[in-house]
């Protein structure tokens, strides 16, 4: 839902409520998709390996549930900013994201 690329920051975000209280296992799905050169760990950033990949985890995201996940990862965003100049780094992320969670 992210993209080809994901800061190891926006993952955090993005999964600090799903992991709440097991910081061990936010990531291990993440290590094992590493492990098994799917993805791989680029200084701070997580890119997939080939774009079929990318693809492929897509397309495991129910059609009629990706605008919501687009629309819910970029208000996630833009709330975790706390100034003008974080939105214009991530200005380009958060209206992708927006924009692709049009209902």
């Amino acid at each position: 839902c992210i993209g080809s690329q994901c800061d190891i920051t926006i993952l955090h975000l993005i999964c600090r409520d799903d992991f709440a209280g097991r910081e061990s296992d936010e990531f291990s799905n993440v290590d094992t998709a590493v492990d098994e050169g799917l993805i791989k760990k680029n200084a701070s950033k997580y890119v997939f390996a080939h774009d079929q990949i990318e693809s492929a985890a897509y397309s495991l995201i129910p059609e009629e549930q990706r605008a919501s996940w687009h629309f819910w990862i970029g208000k996630k965003i833009l709330s975790s900013c706390d100034s003008e100049e974080e939105i214009e780094r991530g200005i380009f992320l958060i209206a992708d994201q927006l924009n692709r969670g049009k209902l």
